[in-house]
C-alpha cells in the first residue's frame, strides 16, 4: 500500500471506530477503551481475512469491553474478516458465532456451532482452569 493510501485507510478506520478527533494524540493520551478501538482499527488496516485477538477486553471495564466486542463484530463483518478470540470473559464468548472450549491446550468440547450457511464473524475459545491433579503448572 502506498503512503497516501495507508494514511487514508488509517483515517477511515479511525473515523469508523469514533476516534476521528484523536488522530494526533499519542497512545498515553488515550483511555484504555480508546486504545482498544485503535487496536481494532489497526488490526483491520491491511484487510486481513482472519484477526487473532487474545483477551481483547482484559483491561477494560464491563461497559467499555462490551462496546469493543460490538465494534470488533460489526467492523469484521463489514470488512469480511473472521475474528478468533481467546477469552475468559463469558460476555465476549457469548457474542461468538462458534464457541470452543479448551483445557490444558486441547479442545475438549465444541459448545456451539454456527447454523448451516451462517457466516462466522467472531470465534471465541474459552479456556477453563485445569482440573485438579491434571496440571503441571499447579501444585497437586
Amino acid at each position: 500500500m502506498k503512503r497516501k493510501e495507508s494514511k487514508d485507510r488509517a483515517i477511515e478506520l479511525l473515523h469508523r471506530v469514533g476516534l476521528q478527533d484523536r488522530t494526533d494524540h499519542l497512545p498515553d493520551e488515550l483511555s484504555g477503551g480508546e486504545q482498544q478501538r485503535v487496536a481494532v482499527a489497526r488490526a483491520l488496516a491491511n484487510h486481513p481475512r482472519i484477526v487473532l485477538a487474545d483477551e481483547p477486553t482484559g483491561d477494560l471495564d464491563t461497559q467499555t469491553g462490551f462496546e469493543v466486542v460490538q465494534l470488533m463484530h460489526s467492523m469484521a463483518k463489514q470488512e469480511g474478516s473472521s475474528v478468533v478470540v481467546v477469552t475468559h470473559d463469558p460476555v465476549v464468548a457469548e457474542r461468538a458465532d462458534r464457541l470452543v472450549e479448551m483445557r490444558d491446550g486441547r479442545i475438549t468440547e465444541k459448545v456451539r456451532e454456527p447454523l448451516m450457511g451462517q457466516r462466522r464473524t467472531i470465534r471465541a475459545v474459552e479456556p477453563l482452569p485445569p482440573e485438579p491433579g491434571r496440571s503441571l503448572s499447579q501444585p497437586n
